[in-house]
């Protein structure tokens, strides 16, 4: 216990000083301080030790080793993709765009100049600066020379190229990229399908899975060896498949871990408890790498792994086999429940049952794959791939999904500290308290999901699509979108506007309006319309005004027969939203512009949605006066190759002291009413 309380102090000061973080770093001391009095309430000498590995904490948060050199770089290349590496000096580690293959774990030369990076990230999508910081990549280098002083034997990409090129199948390809290399292909429509059951935990090279692996071996060897015997050459045996990830901390993870089971059964006697063990691992890992402790792959196993072994009790009133799996599958559920809904803005009870089912499942194509790994192919192989693949299209469990936003931190701590008394009551056998806070924490969860907020609010919200339109007015429980947006490279309907919506508590979209028929207005339509329920689509050829729930819309472009452009039929849509006047511009021309006001010489609004993305086609100055708007909304991509918002707009915004908004500076503009 002793090593515990030490990580949790080391824990708290890593993540005290963030913002984010800061109140679960309180609680973390405040749970130190409960098991000191409890336990150690005499021992000063255990308390000074704590303030110590707390003081640690905050002083290595705080250490940013930073290169000296400034041209010319000597390191190693420690993670490699098809468009950047990532290159370790000894010091500090850059982020290194290249579409040359330069190969893992290679020593190379750089001379180029650093840079920060800033990359473009959409509503609800993934964060790829995020994803660097996490990982303690705070810079750039643009390479002007690169020169190889020792090049690493063996090539990944080529050997993992040779291996995928035996699945003649996209979906065995998606099976064999996930589970063998950890390397999801996002564009596949299987992980899409996989993504939205949310077994993604299931898809990829899990802690779960590698371990199955090696204990699956050393079994199959017992037969003949020693179990001690048979435990190292199992390690053995693996160890070519593992050095492929060997880059991955759920990797080196799970090769500490079991090498310390298999010498400390075997060599300590296990005289070291499962306990200090997790508690020094996690200090000692924190401390080679502090940001770890930002990283999914560190921070969930260790909840888990502690969770869990303080509920062996628990688990314990369970006949052992499938009883005790089936408590433990329902605890994880709920360890991982907050995870979960961060991930997906959503999640479903079903999952418990689900994950239970397809485990057993998933471990034998693990295995399968792991065999191809290895040079053994069968052309059954992928018949095998391609049924599994099959079957997950088949489930369906969307219809009872719960969509929620995300955790905060203090909700989080909430909800674990009502998990916690659970375990802990219903572990003691104290069967009223356990009914209490399992009673406490379902409603707590029900009030969380059900959508009171939004009955009596109206909220308009332009949605950060990168270079395109998509507006959700949402109104009660009336929900309407403006636009789709669209881009080539990802599916924004999937990755960016569900997820979105789910994270307001939406099932639904009542109406889609279409401004016009250019794909970065409309061009997540379909895909939205596949996987999200779309009770009605209007565009530029329906009958306006057009009235949704308690919202109307005039169509103000009333020109479309006389066009030619296909800018010049946009709609232009104008609305009065809880007394507030809204226009909606499209990407409707200046030409456009002047019919509106030859026709409509009192027209004004209080909030605009400046027309063709902040473009100098669209936002004359005679309409900007006229229609004097108190704010003006731009959205467009971050750096688009377009150069919106053109500085003449802004110029003549600005002129007029109207207040600009951008979903590129921003990110997602949210306006709320009640």
């Amino acid at each position: 216990m002793l090593f515990f309380i030490f990580f949790l102090s080391y824990v708290a000061g890593l993540i005290l000083i963030n913002e984010n973080t800061y109140f679960i770093a309180i609680f973390l001391l405040i749970f130190c301080l409960i098991i000191y009095f409890l336990k150690y309430k005499k021992n000063r000498k255990i308390a000074i030790v704590s303030i110590i590995f707390l003081a640690l904490g905050l002083i290595r948060d705080n250490i940013d080793l930073k290169s000296l050199q400034n041209e010319s770089y000597i390191g190693v290349v420690i993670d490699s993709t098809d468009n950047y590496f990532v290159f370790f000096d000894g010091l500090e580690k850059f982020y290194v765009p290249c579409s040359d293959n330069v190969r893992l774990f290679s020593l190379i030369k750089i001379e180029g100049t650093r840079f920060n990076f800033s990359f473009a990230t959409l509503e609800s999508g993934f964060d790829f600066n995020k994803y660097l910081h996490n990982k303690g990549i705070n810079v750039g280098i643009y390479i002007k020379n690169i020169e190889n002083i020792i090049n690493f034997p063996f090539d990944f990409e080529a050997y993992k190229l040779k291996i995928l090129e035996k699945f003649s199948s996209n979906d065995a390809k998606a099976f064999a990229s996930s589970l063998i290399f950890n390397d999801s292909i996002s564009s596949s429509s299987l992980i899409i399908k996989v993504k939205n059951i949310h077994i993604m935990n299931l898809f990829s090279i899990t802690g779960v899975f590698l371990n199955f692996l090696l204990y699956g071996i050393a079994r199959l060897l017992n037969f003949k060896l020693k179990d001690s015997i048979s435990k190292f050459v199992s390690l053995f045996i693996c160890f070519p498949f593992l050095f492929f990830t060997i880059n991955r901390f759920t990797t080196i993870r799970v090769i500490v871990f079991y090498l310390f089971s298999t010498l400390n059964n075997y060599v300590f006697q296990e005289k070291i408890s499962r306990l200090n063990f997790l508690s020094i691992s996690g200090l000692l890992f924190l401390i080679i790498n502090k940001d770890l402790i930002n990283q999914l792959s560190f921070y969930i196993p260790y909840l888990l792994y502690f969770l869990l072994y303080f509920s062996w009790l628990l688990l314990n009133h369970y006949k052992k086999g499938f009883e005790q799996k089936i408590a433990q599958s329902i605890i994880t559920f709920f360890v991982l429940l907050p995870f979960i809904i961060n991930m997906y803005k959503s999640f479903n009870f079903l999952n418990i049952i689900l994950n239970i089912v397809l485990l057993p499942i998933f471990k034998f194509i693990f295995i399968v794959l792991v065999i191809s790994f290895y040079g053994i192919y069968f052309n059954f192989f992928t018949n095998i791939l391609n049924f599994a693949g099959k079957i997950l299209r088949y489930i369906n469990i969307d219809l009872i999904n719960i969509n929620v936003p995300s955790f905060n931190q203090y909700s989080l701590i909430l909800y674990f500290i009502l998990l916690m008394a659970c375990i802990y009551f219903h572990e003691i056998n104290y069967r009223k308290k356990s009914i209490k806070y399992i009673s406490l924490l379902t409603s707590s969860l029900i009030i969380y999901c059900l959508p009171i907020e939004n009955t009596f609010t109206t909220e308009i919200c332009f949605i950060n699509v990168g270079q395109g339109d998509s507006t959700l007015i949402r109104c009660g429980l009336t929900t309407i979108l403006i636009d789709t947006g669209g881009l080539t490279y990802t599916d924004v309907a999937t990755n960016n506007l569900i997820p979105y919506l789910k994270s307001k508590r939406i099932y639904s979209v009542d109406a889609v309006l279409i401004t016009h028929k250019d794909f970065d207005h409309y061009g997540a339509l379909d895909s939205l319309k596949r996987n999200f329920k779309v009770k009605n689509v209007y565009d530029y050829n329906s009958i306006f005004p057009l009235t949704v729930g308690s919202i109307t819309f005039d169509n103000l472009n009333i020109y479309k027969d006389q066009a030619k452009e296909e800018n010049d039929k946009s709609l232009v849509l104008y609305s009065e939203i809880k007394n507030n006047k809204f226009l909606f511009m499209g990407d409707a021309p200046k030409s456009i512009e002047k019919r509106i006001l030859d026709d409509q010489k009192n027209l004004d609004c209080d909030y605009l949605k400046v027309g063709h993305h902040g473009s100098n086609t669209s936002s004359s100055e005679e309409f900007i006066n006229q229609i004097s708007p108190n704010e003006a909304i731009i959205s467009c991509g971050l750096k688009n190759k377009f150069h919106h918002p053109n500085i003449e707009t802004i110029n003549l915004l600005n002129k007029y002291k109207i207040n600009i908004r951008r979903t590129d500076q921003e990110g997602t503009i949210s306006y709320k009413f009640i």
